[in-house]
């Protein structure tokens, strides 16, 4: 893991209670665990990180930056798209929805969702992440403006 990265998953674990922290510990490489855990007593003795601390810090580190749409929202944009490019919107924008998204479409389209994310696996390049982050922000938006019953279709967002 990179330093930065150690770092950062440090203050967002300090932000936890003790039952998460060690629950996430847990499901990490024993490297990264080891690494992380080292950090978090001194981040413990700065005091309380404020949660709109960890927050942000959170939303700082998704790959096209920004928290995602509420999950609702989030699957109605999803829904109205390919498997092919709901499968990029969600890697850029929300990759810890991949599982929320998967069960809550049809059983079909989650196995071609996967494929899709399967195939295009590891760090999308920053400023294609950001622009798809964006789209997905853009649609969400026009969606909740215009009511549950609008379209967010590509050719009807245009």
């Amino acid at each position: 893991m990179r330093p930065h990265r150690t770092r950062e998953a440090a203050a967002l674990l300090a932000a936890l209670h003790p039952t998460d922290r060690r629950w996430i510990l847990a499901r990490l490489p024993d490297d990264a665990a080891t690494a992380v855990a080292a950090l978090i007593p001194a981040l413990k003795a700065l005091g309380p990180v404020p949660h709109a601390w960890a927050r942000e810090m959170l939303d700082a580190t998704r790959p096209g930056g920004g928290a995602p749409p509420a999950p609702a929202t989030l699957v109605a944009v999803l829904d109205a798209l390919s498997p092919a490019w709901a499968a990029r919107l969600l890697a850029a924008a929300a990759p810890d929805h991949e599982s929320l998204y998967a069960a809550a479409c049809a059983p079909a389209r989650a196995m071609a969702l996967q494929g899709t994310l399967d195939l295009h696996r590891g760090p999308l390049p920053p400023r294609l992440a950001q622009l798809l982050a964006q789209e997905l922000q853009s649609r969400a938006r026009t969606l909740e403006h215009a009511g549950p019953a609008a379209s967010v279709r590509p050719d009807a967002a245009a």
